[in-house]
């Protein structure tokens, strides 16, 4: 959560495939929503308590002004590092870019940053502190997301 805006997602980790699938709603208070899914593969980092990862992402964008359509394909980046610290913080990187040959409709390409440290509190809950920027180019910039986020999750 953010003071203007608002996300709901979904994770499921598979140890077997080193690798997660996701999928997230947001909504701002510019009555803009971005749907999100994503697929992940990861390895871990020899000797260092770390993962790196690629993979792919669809977004469904609906930009209420103007009203405008954006769906695209984009490329992920993912990167994780565990601190050793008495409450198990991470830290994580996830970036992804959908140029214009894979961004349909009214847009040209769409940007996403998401920066966090994330405590895990217990074996089914985390707190974490972030950084998000999504934004999409049509005629012009313009950044469904920008700011400050806080949230918790939890494991099922």
């Amino acid at each position: 959560l953010a003071d203007n805006i608002a996300e709901l997602g979904y994770r499921q980790t598979s140890r077997r495939h080193n690798g997660y699938f996701g999928a997230r709603i947001l909504a701002n208070d510019d009555d803009d929503v971005a749907v999100q899914a994503h697929l992940v593969r990861r390895g871990e980092v020899p000797g260092q308590p770390a993962r790196v990862g690629v993979g792919v992402g669809a977004y469904a964008i609906r930009l209420d002004t103007p009203r405008e359509n954006v769906f695209a394909i984009a490329i992920l980046g993912t990167a994780e590092y565990d601190l050793d610290t008495e409450i198990p913080i991470t830290l994580s990187a996830e970036l992804g870019f959908a140029p214009s040959i894979t961004t349909f409709d009214d847009g040209d390409n769409v940007k996403d940053l998401r920066l966090q440290a994330q405590a895990r509190l217990s074996d089914s809950a985390a707190f974490f502190l972030g950084l998000r920027v999504l934004q999409t180019n049509t005629a012009r910039d313009h950044r469904i997301d920008e700011g400050i986020h806080a949230g918790i999750r939890l494991a099922l």
